[in-house]
C-alpha cells in the first residue's frame, strides 16, 4: 500500500514540472451546483490547496473517488479545497444540474462543483481532458502546479500536500 502511495505522490510531483504557471483564473465563469455563477476566482489563490477534480456521475473510478474526496474536504478544511468539475461520462459534454444535485445528494457530497465540458476544461490551461477523473492541482497562490489522471486517495493527496509543503518552506 505504501509503494501505491508513493508512487501517487510521485506521479503528481512529475507532473508538477510541466504545469507550474501562472494563469489567467479570474474572469473564468461557471454556473456551481447551487445553479448560481462563480468565478473560479472565488476558491483559487486563496492560501489553501485546490484539488479541482473533474470527473463524471455515470464514471466508475470517478463514483469511488468520492469518498476520498469528501474526507479531503471535510478532515483538511485549513489546508486544502476541494472542487469537482463535473462533466457528462463519457461524451466529456455538459452533465444536467438536476442530476448533478441529485447524485450529490444521494452520495452526501458536500464539496463545490462547477459544471463544465472540455471545452471550458481547456481554459484551465492543462491541456485536453482525455478521461475522467483528472485531478488538477493548485498552490495556495493559486498557481496551476500538478495534473494527474486517475484514481486518487485520500492518504495520497494528504502526503502530496506534506511533501510539497516541505519543498516550500526551503
Amino acid at each position: 500500500m505504501k509503494k501505491i502511495v508513493c508512487a501517487c505522490v510521485l506521479l503528481l510531483l512529475v507532473s508538477a514540472q510541466s504545469y507550474a504557471r501562472d494563469l489567467p483564473l479570474g474572469g473564468l465563469t461557471f454556473t456551481a451546483s447551487d445553479g448560481k455563477e462563480h468565478q473560479l476566482k472565488e476558491y483559487i489563490g486563496k492560501g489553501r490547496w485546490v484539488f479541482l477534480n473533474a470527473w463524471g456521475i455515470r464514471c466508475p473510478i470517478c463514483v469511488e473517488e468520492m469518498p476520498d474526496l469528501e474526507k479531503l474536504h471535510t478532515v483538511q478544511t485549513k489546508k486544502a479545497l476541494v472542487l469537482g468539475f463535473v462533466v457528462d461520462f463519457p461524451t466529456l459534454g455538459y452533465p444536467s444540474l438536476e442530476t448533478t444535485n441529485a447524485f450529490m445528494k444521494k452520495h452526501q457530497l458536500t464539496f463545490t462543483n462547477l459544471l463544465g465540458d472540455a471545452r471550458l476544461y481547456r481554459q484551465f490551461g492543462a491541456g485536453e481532458l482525455r478521461g475522467t477523473p483528472t485531478m488538477l492541482v493548485f498552490t495556495p497562490e493559486g498557481h496551476l502546479l500538478a495534473k494527474q489522471v486517475g484514481k486518487l486517495t485520500y492518504q495520497s493527496l494528504v502526503d502530496f500536500i506534506v511533501a510539497q509543503d516541505k519543498v516550500r518552506s526551503r
